[in-house]
């Protein structure tokens, strides 16, 4: 887990997805995935207080994974009041991944 992403587990799934929200679905053994962390590290600092940012261990969270069809690592859900309004398979530039969190509108 990164540094200023919020750990994703069974327990804050719900919570974790009201208002707005991105939860990059990882494992340990993605290359991509390792690539993608410190991009969305790096976001989440910069939206912080207007965008809440997971990161969900697909391996260890096997149900949450499968429950929101994560197919492969890694995957960027974006979630408003609840809903996935947007969903990203593979590694996503930086600029990409801005635009796409700024899109949510928060």
């Amino acid at each position: 887990m990164s540094g200023h992403t919020i750990k994703v587990t069974g327990d804050n799934i719900n919570q974790m997805k009201q208002g707005c929200a991105v939860i990059d679905f990882t494992a340990a053994h993605c290359g991509p995935c390792r690539l993608q962390a410190p991009i969305v590290d790096k976001l989440a600092a910069e939206f912080a207080g207007r965008v809440k940012v997971g990161e969900c261990d697909g391996d260890e969270q096997v149900q949450i994974a499968i429950d929101h069809g994560v197919t492969g690592f890694p995957t960027l859900i974006f979630f408003r009041n609840g809903e996935m309004v947007d969903k990203h398979m593979g590694l996503l530039r930086e600029d990409a991944l801005r635009e796409r969190i700024a899109a949510l509108g928060c």
